[in-house]
């Protein structure tokens, strides 16, 4: 099973705000879903609930470390199956014979599955002047920036607005 890490970033810093995505573009977004449709899905609770909606024909897995949690937030989403940890979705992962599963967000979970992320997928954003100061700001992890620089850019396509960059170990 390969895995990868996919995510926007503005000033290779930044990828959300206020629970939401720091960027919100139409080509990143069509790139995402042409990149994860029909995939297997990893997200961190927070990021399922700020979906604008429903992921179709995709299998997400939520991680929680809530074992009580669910609510219609990740009915409404479609979430497929709620774990508890990077373990218990790795070991799903490969009970239901995954090929490729996509790490999605957020900032933790990204973190948390680090050392086993074996390809990343980037979209870029440059903001000048970006007032670095606004409260609610996440960051992607530095574990995630220290396995890019180890990996080898191997892609890179323009989308007008940002770019795509494709790094694998």
């Amino acid at each position: 099973m390969r895995i990868f890490a996919i995510y926007s970033v503005l000033n290779d810093k930044i990828i959300g705000h206020n629970n939401d995505l720091i960027v919100k573009d139409r080509n990143d977004l069509k790139h995402f879903k042409s990149e994860t449709f029909g995939k297997t899905l990893i997200m961190g609770r927070k990021t399922i609930e700020s979906l604008p909606k429903k992921l179709d024909d995709r299998t997400i897995i939520m991680l929680s470390t809530n074992p009580d949690y669910i609510n219609s937030t990740c009915v409404k989403m479609n979430t497929n199956f709620i774990v508890r940890s990077p373990h218990e979705a790795i070991k799903l992962a490969y009970s239901l014979g995954i090929q490729n599963l996509y790490i999605a967000g957020g900032s933790s979970v990204y973190n948390i599955f680090s050392n086993l992320i074996d390809e990343i997928i980037e979209t870029k954003f440059y903001q000048d002047n970006f007032d670095y100061t606004q409260k609610n700001l996440v960051y992607l992890p530095e574990s995630i920036i220290e396995l890019k620089n180890k990996f080898s850019l191997v892609k890179s396509k323009d989308l007008k607005s940002c770019t795509v960059n494709y790094f694998i170990k």
